[in-house]
Parts: C-alpha cells; sequence; structure tokens
C-alpha cells in the first residue's frame, strides 16, 4: 500500500541538515529558544488505545521559522463519522497515509531534544510517549498559558483564541495548521508574560515548586534572562504590591461616608418632580437628546409616570412591562431624579447577571446623560453595582495561600490567574473572570466567609463594592443579595428610600430558594476536605494561634481544643462518606420508581423501612457536624491573640470561619431536613452525577408574609416590575405569592 512521505522543510526549501549534536551549549531564553510547535490528531482520546492518524508540527526561534513537518498516518483501523466530521481526514486519506514505524523516526530527529509546544500539550505528548516518541526538552502549553495569562478568557479554545487574535487558521483541526496557530498563539502570550514584574514572575516559579505546573518553568526561563533594570521587583514577593493594590481601590473616593444616612435637604415640589420625570420622555425631551434615534412611547411615559407618582407618595407600585415598552428606562429616570434632587439613594434589584450589566453599562449611561439635560446644575449621577461576599476575591486569603500553601497544579493555576488578574482589577469581582469548571477552587480564596474581617488598611475588594454603594445615588443588586440582606436582618445594603425590584416575576423563586436550606455532597465533602489534614484550614489557624502566645503555656487550653477539633472535623469527613452514599442510595431508589431526579421527603416516605439506616447514618454526621463547629467556633473565639495586622497570620482566621460557615450551614440544614422537618416547610433530595451524589434541600412553603413583614413593611417605596406579573389580566395571584 502506498503512503505520503512526510517532509520536513526548511523555510529556504532546503532538507533539514542532519543532527550533529544532542546537547545544548547553552541555555537561553523562550524567546530565543528552538521550539517544536505541535499537534496530533487521533481516533480518540485515549493514548492505551486509540491511534495517531496525524502529525503536524512547525520548528521555530522567535518570529524565525525552522521547519515543518505534516504526515497522515495510517491507523489501520476504521475512522469513526465524528473524527472524519471534526478533523476532514477521511477514511481514504489514512489507508493512503503512512506507516507510524516510517514516520516515528523522521519526527524524532525533527524533535531532536528541543522543548515541545502545544495546544493542551499533556494530550499530545502522552500520544507520542505511547508510540515511542519520548519528547526530551520540556515542553510549554499554550492552554494554560492563556488561561493564566488571559484571566477573562472568554474562552481557552485553539479556534476562539486564533478568533481573537486574528490569528492565520485556515484549517482548524488539521495537525499542521493548529501547530502554526499554537506557534503564533505563543509568541503573543509570552511577551505578555515577559512583561510581568520580577515579582510576579517569582510567585509563579514558587507556585509550581511542589507540582507539575507547566507555567512555573516558563516564568523561572523569563526571570534567568530578565535585563538587569528589570531584575529588581517593584511588586515585592508575592507578585502585587499591596500598597500600589490598596491605592488603586482608593482611587475612587465615596460622596457619603459608609453608615451615613441619607437625609433630604429640602422638601421638593412633588408636581414639579414628577412633571420633569415624565417630560423626558416626550417629543423633543432629555431623552431624544440624550439617545439619538429615540423614539417616544406613550406606555413608557405612563410607567415613568407611574413610578415618579409612587416615589413622590412614597408608596409601593406594581407595573407590568412587557416587550418594547423600554422599562429600564421608564424606572431609571424618574429614580435617578428622585436621588439626585434629595441627596438620597435608590436600590435595583434583578434577578439576572445579563440585566444587571446592561443597567450598568448602558442604560445608566445613558440616564446619566438625561440627568444633564434635566438637571443642569446639578453633578454627575454616580452608580455601583454590589454583590454578596463570595463573588469578591479576599486579597488576605490569596495572599496567604501563596505565601504558605503546597498547591497542586489547579490551585496553583487559579492562584496564577488571579495574580496576573491583580495587576489591572479594579474590582475583584468573579464576573471579569473565565472561570469555568474551576469556580470551586475560586471559592476558596472569596471573601465568603470573611464576616469577621477587622478593618485594616491593606486593599480589600469588598470594602472597596461597599464603598462604592455608599457613594453610589444608584445601586445595582441581585435578588439574592436582597434576600441575603432579608435573612441577616439588614446591614448588607446601603441606606435607601426607594427599592425597584426588576424581574419580579422571579422574586418569589428567589425568596423560597434563598430562604431555604441546600447542602451539596460534593461542596460538604471538599469543604470537610480543606478543613482537615496537616494543611487544612483548622491545623493551620492552630500552628498561627499557637505561635502568636498569649497565655502559660502549661494552662494554654488551645493544644487540647485544637486535637478535640481536628478529631471532630475528620470524624465528620469519615461519617459523611458513609452517610451521602446511602442517602444517594435511598434517593435513587426512589426516583428510580416515581421519575425524574428529586424525591419529597414528606411523611409516608420517612416512614418506609428502608429509610431507618439513611436516618441513623443522618443523625451520626449530624452530630458529628455539630461537633465540627462547636469546636471551630471556640478556637476562633481565641483569635484575639493574633494581631489583625498580621495580614498573613490574619488569613488563616479567614480560612477557618469560611470552614465554619460551611460547615455551620450544612449541620442546620441536614439537621433540619433529613431529622427535625419544620412545619410549613417542603424538604426534596435531588440526585446528582447520573446517581452518583445528592443534595438535599429545604424551602419554606410560603413566603409571602415574611416577604411581608421583613420586606414591604420596611421599605418606604418599592417598584416591582417585569414583563409577566398578572394572571388573566389581573396582579392578585403574584401579589399574594409575594405579600
Amino acid at each position: 500500500m502506498g503512503y505520503a512521505v512526510p517532509l520536513a522543510i526548511l523555510t529556504d526549501g532546503s532538507q533539514l541538515p542532519a543532527r550533529t549534536s544532542t546537547s545544548k551549549t547553552r541555555r537561553v531564553s523562550p524567546s530565543n529558544e528552538i521550539i517544536v510547535a505541535l499537534d496530533l490528531e487521533t481516533t480518540g482520546v485515549d493514548p492505551s488505545s486509540d491511534a495517531i492518524i496525524e502529525v503536524g508540527a512547525v520548528k521555530f526561534r522567535g518570529d524565525e521559522e525552522l521547519g515543518r513537518f505534516s504526515s497522515v498516518v495510517n491507523p489501520h483501523r476504521k475512522l469513526s463519522s465524528f473524527i472524519v466530521t471534526l478533523t476532514g481526514i477521511t477514511q481514504d486519506d489514512v489507508d493512503r497515509g503512512a506507516e507510524w514505524d516510517h514516520v516515528a523516526p523522521m519526527f524524532r530527529e525533527f524533535l531532536g531534544d528541543h522543548a515541545i509546544l502545544g495546544h493542551n500539550v499533556g494530550f499530545d505528548a502522552a500520544f507520542l510517549r505511547s508510540n515511542g516518541v519520548f519528547p526530551k526538552g520540556g515542553a510549554y502549553d499554550t492552554s494554560e498559558m492563556a488561561r493564566v495569562g488571559l484571566p477573562g478568557g472568554p474562552a481557552y479554545g485553539l479556534g476562539r483564541l486564533s478568533e481573537q487574535f486574528e490569528l492565520t487558521h485556515d484549517n482548524p483541526h488539521r495537525a499542521l495548521s493548529d501547530a502554526l496557530a499554537t506557534k503564533d498563539l505563543f509568541l503573543i502570550l509570552l511577551k505578555k508574560f515577559e512583561e510581568l514584574d520580577a515579582g510576579a514572575l517569582e510567585s509563579m516559579r514558587r507556585l509550581g515548586m511542589s507540582n507539575d505546573w507547566s507555567m512555573a518553568p516558563l516564568a523561572s526561563s523569563i526571570l534567568e534572562f530578565l535585563p538587569d533594570e528589570r531584575r529588581k521587583s517593584a511588586s515585592g514577593p508575592i507578585g502585587i504590591d499591596p500598597k500600589e493594590l490598596g491605592a488603586r481601590l482608593r482611587a475612587r473616593n465615596a460622596r457619603v461616608a459608609p453608615g451615613t444616612s441619607l437625609s433630604r435637604s429640602e422638601e421638593p415640589d412633588e408636581q414639579e418632580y414628577i412633571f420633569q420625570a415624565t417630560s423626558a420622555f416626550s417629543e423633543g425631551g432629555a431623552l431624544s437628546v440624550a439617545l439619538p434615534g429615540y423614539e417616544p412611547r406613550d406606555e413608557q411615559a405612563e410607567m415613568a409616570e407611574a413610578v415618579a407618582t409612587a416615589i413622590s407618595a412614597g408608596e409601593n407600585l406594581v407595573v407590568e412591562a412587557g416587550t418594547g415598552v423600554g422599562k429600564s428606562l421608564a424606572y431609571l429616570v424618574p429614580a435617578a431624579m428622585h436621588a439626585l434632587s434629595n441627596n438620597s439613594r435608590v436600590i435595583v434589584s434583578t434577578n439576572t447577571i445579563n440585566l444587571q450589566e446592561q443597567l450598568i453599562s448602558k442604560d445608566l449611561e445613558v440616564v446619566s446623560r438625561v440627568m444633564k439635560e434635566l438637571l443642569p446644575e446639578g453633578r454627575e449621577l454616580r452608580s455601583a453595582q454590589l454583590k454578596g461576599r463570595a463573588n469578591y476575591l479576599c486579597f488576605r486569603r490569596w495572599s496567604h495561600a501563596v505565601n504558605s500553601a503546597q498547591p497542586d497544579v489547579r490551585e496553583a493555576s487559579m492562584l496564577g490567574k488571579l495574580l496576573v488578574w491583580m495587576q489591572e482589577t479594579c474590582t475583584g469581582d468573579r464576573s471579569e473572570l473565565a472561570l469555568g469548571r474551576d469556580a470551586p477552587i475560586f471559592n476558596r480564596f472569596s471573601a465568603q466567609g470573611a464576616a469577621g474581617c477587622p478593618p485594616q488598611d491593606g486593599p480589600c475588594f469588598l470594602r472597596k463594592a461597599r464603598g462604592d454603594a455608599h457613594g453610589a445615588d444608584v445601586v445595582v443588586i441581585n435578588h439574592a443579595m436582597l434576600m441575603s440582606d432579608i435573612v441577616m436582618g439588614g446591614g448588607l445594603l446601603p441606606d435607601h428610600d426607594v427599592l425597584i425590584i426588576d424581574e419580579a416575576h422571579h422574586l418569589q423563586d428567589a425568596a423560597t430558594r434563598h430562604l431555604g436550606l441546600s447542602v451539596n455532597q460534593f461542596q460538604l465533602s471538599a469543604d470537610l476536605s480543606s478543613a482537615s489534614g496537616e494543611s487544612g484550614t483548622v491545623l493551620s489557624y492552630g500552628r498561627t494561634l499557637q505561635a502568636s502566645g498569649g497565655s502559660n503555656e502549661a494552662l494554654d487550653p488551645v493544644p487540647r481544643m485544637l486535637a478535640e477539633t481536628t478529631e471532630a472535623v475528620e470524624r465528620a469527613s469519615k461519617l459523611a462518606s458513609e452517610a451521602f452514599p446511602l442517602i444517594t442510595e435511598f434517593a435513587a431508589t426512589m426516583t428510580k420508581e416515581v421519575g425524574g431526579t428529586e424525591v419529597r421527603m414528606v411523611d409516608a416516605v420517612r416512614a418506609l423501612p428502608n429509610w431507618e439506616p439513611v436516618r441513623l447514618a443522618a443523625e451520626n454526621l449530624v452530630t458529628a457536624l455539630g461537633e465540627a463547629a462547636m469546636g471551630i467556633r471556640q478556637l476562633l473565639g481565641r483569635q484575639e491573640r493574633i494581631n489583625s495586622g498580621d495580614a498573613e497570620k490574619h488569613a488563616t482566621v479567614l480560612d477557618l470561619s469560611a470552614s465554619l460557615d460551611s460547615i455551620s450551614s450544612a449541620h442546620i440544614g441536614l439537621s433540619q431536613a433529613l431529622l427535625d422537618p419544620q412545619n410549613g416547610f417542603v424538604y426534596w433530595l435531588r440526585v446528582m452525577a447520573g446517581g452518583r451524589a445528592v443534595e438535599v434541600n429545604g424551602a419554606p412553603l410560603d413566603v409571602g408574609p415574611l416577604l411581608r413583614e421583613k420586606l414591604f413593611d420596611r421599605e418606604e417605596c418599592v417598584v416591582l416590575t417585569g414583563a409577566t406579573l398578572t394572571h388573566e389580566g389581573i396582579f392578585e395571584r403574584m401579589r399574594t405569592a409575594i405579600g
């Protein structure tokens, strides 16, 4: 059978010369190193059973291309329709392809002992090794370089990155085309890393010391060949200068100090206010000036007048506004005018992130221009977005992890990604990051559980967000945060006298979800795991506590408390690994009988014979979780020993506080849902991961009375709006549901 002979061709068209030496005379920087970018197309993803069907590679040094290698390989098997569609390589192509035994020696010669480069290079290296080709010069991975160097993504596939940087990539999923695109992408990303401060590169190098993180050797190589004038770090050992970051976050001064009550300077003319707010929507009005192409709509003007009237009178209002009405501007214009005219504040709550982003980045910019027309003597409108703690990076927790942790590859990658991101971010908001499957790792470094964090001069993204909110006229939040404020009894949101709830048809569901409980097996297992062990949050905090001294060593109760708490956490972890499989099996059995993935925990279900062993296991787990939570709480009660000004030591307090939050929440949730159900609540089990795990849930049957007491009776003015709020033309059903 004939086959295509692979060629290794220099850019000038001559054949590659035979190698005369297998050693390099000296090390060189990555920008001057000879590297082989490669890509393989295969019959599948398992190196032990699948075969290579195409090899493509390009040898280069900086911008200079030194040679190419390309060959179709005969796998001696039938290709799947998926592979044919994905690659465009046909069965006829591979049947006429080269034998691997012929390709391999030529490819080894082409590779030499140079470093290889690939997009997810581990995949290609594994296939090469399983087929007798062993790269000798190390490896660079553009996929990992992109994940770290482009924190915001938006995506990290080779095709999307090629589009983002307008790279030539004529034939995606063909080996040589992918290799050429990978080379071009590497050179772009390499420049970004070469521009990093020496401290940031050193931090990346150290993050890879305890693992095989591919970014560490790259950072080390760049460091070694930095010009002398750049060898001294301006950012310090962690790669970020806390003073510079703190100054960046303080750059925008708050108009109103946190905690300051708002007051009106004088009583406004209500009729004049309503008239002005409504006039903005007329022909030739302020909106026409601020928004070219604006077309007045009667429904929008009618809604704006209703909103202005409700705000002026301090009354509640429900408005159904279908598509095309332009409801966002209809409530934002009168709300903003009220805020500016009265030195007050308006909060807008939405259900979806998309609407929040639209309000902040688009609608409020238009409204700001409208205000300049309506109130030419007034100051500029200020707006801010405020989210829950879990959305913000905690600088202390991150810096502590960088300084003291021995991360695995995924953790090192996240810490490095956050390092690059913090060179520029002014928000610390996770929405700026492309996290994907690594979102749970971000949670370990978020401000969640940092409620006890003392005032400090260091950088704090959460404090910055709250400061911006206190200095804003219009604050945009989501329903989840609104519900959290209710659960906390207030204090999360800045003072305000108008609350606007957009997408109000989701309010009942949001209240049901956030006023209820949920314990996820995977999350609890991860939280218990992070709390236990030598590097866990309990012992890390304990070592900090003991090192801080503060009491008679012989009488110090901390070692005993630490031993008891460590034992309690480990016992809870062990019992969780025993109880959850039983709960999962019970739930899976029940759902098979009724269909779906959820089973309601009604009395009849709890009376079944096979529930009893589940209940006993749950009882043991709940007891252990309670003991673990109590032990952690007692340890945290000793934190006065630790100087809150010592950021690294205090980070262990924040980490342990986060563990307490999760363990306490699971203790309360499992106790209520599985052992002591409350009247007025409904409970259910949800089977996850194809029957391998379970989530325990509970929610109040009727959130209306609670919302009336905690929300509507306490707010001065609430405007609810959405596209679908009525049933058969009346609001009664929705009004009753939300109280």
